[in-house]
Order: structure tokens, then sequence, then C-alpha cells
């Protein structure tokens, strides 16, 4: 079962380390025609790592191939994992330490509001139980930590009775050797992709532990490709979910002994504006679209959303959203705020309906240009007049004619606009500190984000969704 497979130097001492194989890949990688006309495009594909045919496959058995691996190059004999009632990971890892002649222990988190004897005593449990697996519980399902250190209560009570317990750890804080089966996975996917043909722009996982979003994307960039990797949050938010991939993938760049390539920016998570533009297509109503972007905010953790979402199509900007049908090559305007804990925050973003036109994409790039001159305007010391006549003086310079009444605000508690408004002749003073959320717009092209006022230059925060090109969907 443990061999080694040769692997480009690129992804350093992967080739090298301990590694228990357990599937001969590649996984198939299928085409969903079904779904794609039912999603109205792009052509999707799903990678089958639920082929793999321990216990019924999943793609944990990627992580249990580097885990198991260390625990037989320890001499352990037996195995301890915890994860929710119905953890796969769990399932897998009781079947790879049965194959290996290896007990195996596993914790239960009370992650899931469930107390029916179904969801505790079937599926994955039952199948625990038929592969011998030790069952313990733990009261909490948040508490990486402290169920990190029950697992290691329980694997020194095992050392006491002589056992070699090998423990695969949940926080943060380890050394991430599962991360390295995505490496590996992002190696043959690319073999796949190159063999069959066809491109692929972008590649969605979740993003829960962080190993697999991790992995695929260090291997991913460190074989050369700025494939696209998009994690959907499936535990926590983007805000804190962004720095845990961040760190994996340096701790991964240490286990194989090179430098991380992977850039922040090369970070990308899904929240609520990302998660609604993915689901536009044509046929689909503003209606349709304002309400799941409303949701979504809601689902993350906001007390109120309000905004204005319209197709370039609807003669009447800013009058709500109704019953206009997006078809392709239509520009989608948002403008929302969502509140959390009474501060609201703010964010404009375009989207283009299927495949965006070259004069579309110029003029957007030659808004954002403004938008972004407008941005580094706003210093301390200039007024919030001087502001919003710069930025119609950059609109003139570029012929366009706009007569916005305000380009932007300040936000409080209160209420979502509050002084300073970037208004035509207001001689309140910019200072240090100040947050603002600034929308110099053009017609249908509009970008929004909050900045803190600086003395080197504005701080951005709502940086979670970039600007440079405009999301293309459906």
């Amino acid at each position: 079962m443990t061999r080694k497979t040769a692997f480009p130097k690129s992804l350093g001492r992967l080739s090298s380390i301990a590694r228990t194989r357990f599937f001969d890949g590649p996984t198939p990688l299928e085409a969903m025609p079904n779904l794609t006309r039912r999603c109205g495009g792009p052509r999707l594909f799903v990678k089958r790592d639920d082929f793999m045919g321990m216990a019924f496959g999943g793609n944990k058995v990627r992580q249990l191939e580097f885990y198991l691996g260390e625990a037989r190059e320890r001499d352990a004999d037996c195995i301890l994992i915890t994860g929710a009632v119905q953890s796969n990971f769990a399932r897998l890892a009781a079947a790879g330490a049965r194959k290996l002649g290896m007990e195996c222990h596993i914790q239960l988190e009370e992650r899931v509001r469930k107390s029916d004897a179904g969801y505790r005593n079937s599926g994955n449990v039952l199948l625990e139980r038929m592969l011998g697996a030790t069952l313990h519980s733990f009261p909490e399902g948040e508490n990486e930590g402290g169920a990190d250190r029950q697992l290691g209560e329980i694997a020194d009570d095992l050392r006491r009775r002589g056992r070699r317990p090998y423990i695969i750890p949940l926080a943060p804080g380890h050394p991430p050797l599962g991360a390295l089966g995505y490496v590996v996975a992002a190696h043959e996917l690319l073999r796949q992709i190159d063999e069959s043909g066809q491109s692929v722009d972008e590649i969605v996982v979740a993003s829960g532990g962080g190993n697999t979003h991790a992995g695929l994307l260090f291997g991913l960039r460190a074989l050369g490709s700025d494939i696209v990797v998009r994690g959907i949050c499936v535990r926590r938010d983007a805000a804190a979910q962004t720095p845990r991939i961040r760190a994996r993938c340096r701790e991964i760049a240490g286990l194989l002994g090179i430098d991380s390539p992977v850039d922040d920016d090369d970070v990308v998570l899904d929240d609520a504006f990302l998660a609604t533009f993915a689901t536009i297509h044509p046929g689909i109503t503003e209606r349709e679209i304002h309400s799941r972007l409303i949701f979504e905010c809601l689902q993350r953790g906001a007390g109120w959303a309000h905004g204005i979402l319209n197709s370039n199509t609807n003669p009447i900007k800013y009058g709500g959203e109704g019953d206009t049908v997006f078809q392709s090559g239509n520009v989608v305007h948002t403008d929302y705020v969502a509140y959390l804990e009474g501060y609201p925050g703010h964010q404009n973003r375009n989207a283009i309906v299927g495949a965006a036109s070259a004069e579309q994409l110029s003029l957007y790039a030659e808004y954002r240009d403004v938008y972004l001159r407008v941005i580094a305007h706003c210093q301390p010391g200039v007024t919030a007049g001087e502001v919003h006549a710069y930025s119609i003086g950059e609109f003139e310079k570029r012929g366009w004619v706009e007569k916005s009444l305000l380009v932007g605000h300040s936000v409080g508690a209160w209420w979502h606009q509050q002084e300073p408004i970037l208004t035509k002749g207001s001689e309140i003073v910019l200072e240090e500190g100040m947050v603002l959320a600034v929308e110099p717009h053009l017609d249908h092209w509009s970008i929004q984000d909050l900045i803190v006022v600086r003395a080197g230059g504005p701080e951005l925060l709502s940086d979670k969704f970039r600007t440079e090109k405009p999301f293309i969907t459906g």
C-alpha cells in the first residue's frame, strides 16, 4: 500500500513524505450537461471522488493517505479523530484504520441540532460501529480546540494502557498533512484537463476545515496554474475563513520545504454578493436576484439589509427591483447595505449576464479608474465638496455627463448615510479615521466600497469582492 510517486520539483519534497495508498487514481472528471442546461451555462464538471472504493468513497480518502502514512511510520496501533455525528471523514478513518489493522476511536461532536434516533444511529454512525470503531462524545460543536484537547485525554488514557495512538487533529496549529492530498489532487486534475482538451476557469469547493481549499489552491499555483479556486464557507464567514486558508497555505509550504506560491488575493471566498451573483442567468428577474441577495445577507448574520437592484434595460434607475427579466449581455446594477450589530456595511458591484462585450469591459475599466481616483482623493484635510467636485471633473475629462447629487457619505450606527455627505459645496473637512462609503457612479456602472480616511492613503475595508473586472455570470 505504500508506494512512492514522483512529483514535479515545484512540489518540493512531496514525493518523500509518507503516504499510504488507498485508491488508484485518477477519479473521473465528469461533465454535467443537465445541470449546465438548467443553469443556462457555463459548462459544469464534477470531480468524482465518490468513486474511491474504500467504505463508499469520498474526498477525505485523500487526507487519510497522508495522515495514516505518518501513523504507520510512527508505528501507531490506533487512530483518533473528531467530527460531527454523521462525519464522512470519521467513517473513512474507521475504514482506513481497519484496513491497516489498527483500532479507531471516533469522537462525535454536537454540531447539528438533531437528537432523533435515526440521526444518531444510522448512516455513518452505523457503518463506524460495523467497522469496529469505539465512539466517544463531545458536547460542543464549535470548539475545535476543546475537541482536540479531549482527543488528547483519550490518547493519554490509551497510552497508559500500553497503546500507541495517533491523533488526526481538527484545530489549526498542527501540520496540515491532510492538505497534501489535495496538492496531489491538483496535479491529477491538471493532467486530466490537459488530456481532455478542456479548459477550466474556476473550481468551487466547500471551505470548512481548510485542507481541501488550501491544498488544491496551493497545488495549482505551485504547478503554474492560475485557475480560480472559490471556497464556499460552510462553518464560518469569509472574514474568519480567509486568514485560516492563508495560514494553511503557509503551513503546506513548510511541509514541502518551498516558498508559498499563493498570494493573499488568491484566496477567494463567497459571501452574499458572490453567492448571489453566481446564480444569475438569462431569464431571472430583478426581484428574484434581490430576494436572494437579502436572504444571503440575513443568513450571514445581518440584522437588516436593503438595497436597489436593476437591469441596465430598466428605464427607472433606483426605482427598485421589479419583474424586468435579465437577458444575455445585460448589466446588473446594485446598491446595497447590510447592518451587523447596528453598523451598516455598504457595497455596490456590477455583473454582466453571459459573455461581456469588448465595449462593456473597456467602459467598465475606464469607469473603475474614476472610482479609484475618487477614493484616493479622500485624504485628511480635503472637504467633502472638493471630493464631489473632483469626481464630476474626472467624469467630464472623459466626456461623460454625470450630475450625481452625492458620490459618497459617512456611516454610523444610527443611520446608513450621515455627514460628511460627499456632495456639492459641502465644507465639512475629512479627518483621519473617518469611515466613508464612496460611490461615484455612471448610469448603471456602480462600485461602492467602505474606506477609512488615513494620512498615508485610504484603507479599504470592503475587500472581499475584487473589482478589477465585472462579475461575468450565467
